[in-house]
């Protein structure tokens, strides 16, 4: 009994403390219920207040609008005064947007660039100073060399240097003299130095360059004529000349085709193309004093004889000979190994030393390390390498240095490790030259006949070396 009475007691416990629970929560809920309810009435409260404050703003604007408008139609001298206001401000605005635009326009055609000239050398300090002054200078000096052997970055065969550097003293000639300036076309495979030697000749010549790419007008459709006239304009503006190079000049200056040979189906892009090499002969239909034509390519035949007949020098770039191919990876192994160091004999090569950089550069750089030449290597080893590469074009001998560049920077050891000495020896050059021969066999970049041709022939910039 005492046992039933005990859990009876507790039942009853429960049972309170259940209860109270549930009315202490409903308490709860009827107090976020009136304060939810009183929130509300204050934000409807704030809302009508509001919308009363603006309709009676609304309402106190239209009557002072209303005055001013009775106001202002009562008196005459006020509506004519009101009338010129507002035909003054539309005026003002109009009149500032097509000033601002004109300006813009201004400003786009004398600093900004034609949207078909890749680069340019154009904005020059010179070009401040008043015409009869530069002429006066110009002509005080004597003609530079495009090519000479103090500046051994571009390298090409005697007979072909002879020949620029003799443009080169014409042009210079013309352009201190005033008269009309020569049109030029360098022909050959890409990798062969036709655009450093334009950028070179306007250089020496004292003109600005500007670089454009064929393969550049045929996309534009029928808006390469406009920008072809752009560039010609542009380059006319230009106080100190300039020399405008095309490369891949085949690309938009190839032969017409007459209409009735034309492909069916493309007409739209025939007479686009043919609508380009019109109004690139128009502009060059005379010779001028402050434009020059430098054309390259490497299909000669696939130019219009418009075009040719607008030239007045041909220049052929051929394949580097072995001399030059000798001269070429000197060149090459200077720019990415370093200085050579010879021992006493001038013909064993001991190391190469990294060139320090210029300026504050130099005193923040670390020094790198030497690259030391092992196995005997000597000038008559990279004689021989250059011997092997018959067919190569200066653009293929430069990758071919950097890729032994590669090879000695990221030499490593058995465990995985980089190596601790960086170092170059004969067979370096001939494992290398073994590789990318294998490679560009593969890749049947070489001619299947004669195998007389370049490495690499990819889409050409002209940027050979």
């Amino acid at each position: 009994m005492r046992h039933e009475a005990a859990l009876a007691k507790a039942q009853i416990e429960r049972e309170t403390l259940a209860e109270k629970a549930r009315l202490e929560e409903e308490a709860r809920v009827r107090e976020a219920k009136a304060t939810q309810s009183l929130e509300l009435e204050k934000i409807v409260a704030r809302g009508a207040a509001a919308r009363d404050t603006a309709i009676a703003a609304v309402g106190h604007t239209l009557s002072m609008l209303g005055e001013g408008a009775n106001a202002l139609l009562g008196d005459p001298t006020k509506l004519r005064n009101a009338a010129i206001l507002l035909a003054c401000i539309f005026f003002g605005y109009f009149a500032a947007r097509e000033i601002a635009s004109a300006l813009a326009e201004v400003m786009r055609r004398v600093l900004g660039q034609p949207r078909l000239v890749r680069a340019s050398s154009r904005f020059h300090l010179s070009s401040l100073l008043p015409g009869f002054v530069r002429r006066i200078f110009a002509s005080s000096k004597p003609p530079p060399a495009v090519i000479s052997g103090d500046e051994p970055d571009i390298v090409l065969s005697d007979s072909v240097a002879a020949k620029v550097n003799a443009i080169g003293y014409a042009v210079h000639a013309c352009h201190t003299r005033g008269t009309a300036l020569r049109n030029v076309l360098f022909f050959g495979a890409p990798g062969t130095g036709k655009t450093l030697v334009a950028e070179r000749l306007a250089r020496t010549a004292g003109l600005d360059y500007a670089l454009m790419s064929g393969g550049d007008v045929a996309p534009l459709g029928e808006k390469a004529v406009t920008e072809l006239h752009r560039v010609f304009d542009w380059a006319a503006r230009s106080p100190r000349g300039v020399l405008i190079f095309v490369d891949e000049a085949d690309a938009f200056l190839k032969r017409r085709v007459d209409e009735a040979h034309a492909a069916p189906g493309g007409d739209a892009s025939h007479s686009g193309s043919r609508a380009a090499v019109n109004a690139f002969l128009a502009r060059t239909s005379s010779q001028s004093t402050r434009v020059m034509l430098v054309l390259a390519t490497n299909r000669p035949h696939d130019l219009d004889a418009a075009v040719l007949d607008r030239v007045d020098a041909t220049i052929e770039f051929p394949m580097p000979g072995a001399v030059e191919r000798s001269r070429l990876l000197r060149l090459g192994l200077t720019r990415d190994l370093g200085t050579p160091e010879t021992n006493g004999d001038g013909k064993s090569i001991k190391c190469f030393v990294p060139r320090r950089p210029s300026g504050l550069r130099s005193i923040l750089a670390r020094r790198q390390p030497d690259i030391m030449a092992v196995g005997g290597l000597n000038w008559a080893h990279v004689d021989a390498a250059a011997s092997q590469l018959g067919g190569w074009s200066g653009r293929g001998i430069a990758k071919l240095c950097s890729a032994l560049a590669l090879a000695v920077f990221g030499r490593h050891t058995d465990d995985g490790r980089l190596a601790d000495a960086l170092t170059i020896s004969p067979s370096d050059f001939d494992i290398l030259i073994k590789e990318k021969s294998e490679e560009a066999r593969h890749l049947s970049l070489f001619d299947k006949h004669s195998r007389e041709s370049f490495l690499f022939p990819l889409k050409s910039n002209g940027n050979g070396h």
